[in-house]
């Protein structure tokens, strides 16, 4: 007889099966056949065989661990032989598996899952744009590329005030432009002008801006 058909006998009349510390250990609620022990002392490299293959195919699941553990607490035992022989036994039967998920309903335990963990997004790797406070405006690539000649080497108080400038004097000038396809045009002009024309003032004046 193999191991696994042993362990199947042993299962029929409610005998336990698990290792403990390389031994095969029972548990069982009546006193099990000896002639059965003697099956299973004389065919111990097959039973043990038999239930390694079962404990790593029916590994319990991390909720089943967490029910089962639960239940040996709330019930004080803490002897670690006993917990691991009721670990391994949980694993290795089904059976022994439901019996302790029963009592732990009994007395009101429960698993609650795990959620899903939420992907992080990457972090940006992207600089923010110098000219972020301008984005609403129809700047065209040149324009970019002058404000950026402009900016450049400056403090960022003085950046600050000169795009919010820029800014107001671009709306100013689309404002009161009543031609609708000259607004854009003539509020570039205008804002570039002015920029260019502080800019030169905060280099060459000695109190930032000219005018």
């Amino acid at each position: 007889m193999n191991g696994l058909a042993l362990v199947a006998e042993a299962g029929a009349v409610g005998l336990s099966l698990s290792l403990v510390n390389g031994k095969i250990a029972w548990t069982s609620r009546h006193p099990p056949p000896d002639n059965l022990l003697a099956k299973l002392a004389q065919n111990r490299d097959d039973v043990i065989a038999a239930l390694t293959n079962q404990i790593s195919s029916s590994a319990l699941t991390p909720e089943d661990q967490c029910l089962v553990t639960s239940w040996l607490d709330h019930i004080l035992e803490n002897d670690v032989e006993i917990r691991q022989r009721v670990v391994q036994s949980c694993s290795a039967n089904p059976k022994t598996l439901d019996w302790v998920a029963a009592q732990a309903l009994c007395i009101g335990l429960t698993v609650i899952p795990s959620p899903e963990p939420i992907p992080l997004l990457p972090a940006s790797t992207t600089p923010p744009s110098l000219l972020a406070s301008l984005e609403d405006l129809p700047l065209l690539a040149e324009d970019g590329d002058f404000l950026l000649n402009i900016l450049k080497g400056k403090p960022l108080p003085v950046r600050q005030r000169l795009l919010g400038g820029y800014r107001e004097i671009w709306m100013t000038a689309s404002i009161e432009e009543p031609i609708p396809h000259r607004q854009a045009n003539t509020g570039r002009r205008a804002a570039n002008t002015w920029i260019r024309q502080q800019s030169q003032g905060s280099v060459d004046g000695t109190h930032g801006y000219a005018g």
